[in-house]
């Protein structure tokens, strides 16, 4: 498949992000499914245990394609870099409405991203555009509860990244009763609850331009495990 092919499938499946896109659509079964879990989990547990949710960021609760429709879907490091910068990227309306609903049932949310910085050793500032997004977009939020890769935790890769950050969730006493994410490595390890896997098809291992095209740090061979996992899709 070449790629004015791939671009053109690409631009007929997103749409926009139109809420009769195909996209869109697809998001919707795969939350309408997470929301359904997370009130039976609430219920079962009727506030005797502290429940925790987390989400990645990137293409799960924000979605990166309309900038990558304006460079013509270019993913070089200083494109990827340019675009992880920007604080209007627009929210994916499905999983926001996911993100809402879990705060309105005292549910703590969590953020685990691994964007990296591609233009400076310090990947501290990566945290502060999530934060301005977020504001920007008003979704009410607890900044200690966003996570991004830091110092040494840059030299993991993203499963086991976030990982080691759900031990320390589940080690303050936070049953996590799901985790969703766009990319197969947001949900493999321990403290996952269910799993949620939301289509990708920009980059990661379900990318129509093939495994080689990545962002945020998130390359396909860590996910290898992926098919162990029983992912709940569409």
């Amino acid at each position: 498949m070449n790629n004015r092919t791939i671009k053109d499938k690409l631009i007929n499946y997103y749409d926009d992000l139109k809420p009769t896109s195909n996209y869109i659509k697809d998001v919707s079964a795969i939350v309408s499914k997470a929301k359904f879990h997370l009130a039976k989990e609430v219920l079962e547990h009727n506030g005797t245990k502290k429940l925790a949710v987390i989400f990645d960021y990137d293409d799960t609760i924000a979605s990166h394609y309309p900038r990558f429709k304006e460079d013509n879907f270019a993913n070089d490091a200083k494109v990827v870099d340019q675009r992880l910068r920007r604080t209007d990227t627009p929210m994916i309306s499905p999983v926001q409405y996911l993100y809402q609903a879990s705060t309105q049932l005292n549910v703590e949310t969590y953020v685990i991203s691994y964007r990296r910085s591609f233009s400076s050793n310090s990947n501290n500032d990566m945290r502060s555009y999530i934060i301005k997004s977020l504001k920007l977009n008003g979704i009410e939020f607890n900044q200690e509860n966003i996570f991004v890769p830091i110092g040494d935790q840059t030299n993991l890769d993203s499963a086991m990244y976030k990982n080691m950050i759900r031990k320390t969730i589940a080690a303050k006493g936070y049953k996590i009763i799901l985790t969703i994410g766009d990319q197969p490595s947001d949900l493999e390890g321990e403290h996952t609850g269910k799993t949620f896997l939301l289509p990708n098809k920009l980059y990661g291992p379900h990318s129509l331009f093939g495994n080689k095209a990545h962002v945020n740090g998130v390359n396909s061979k860590t996910s290898k495990n992926c098919l162990k996992h029983n992912y709940q899709t569409s």
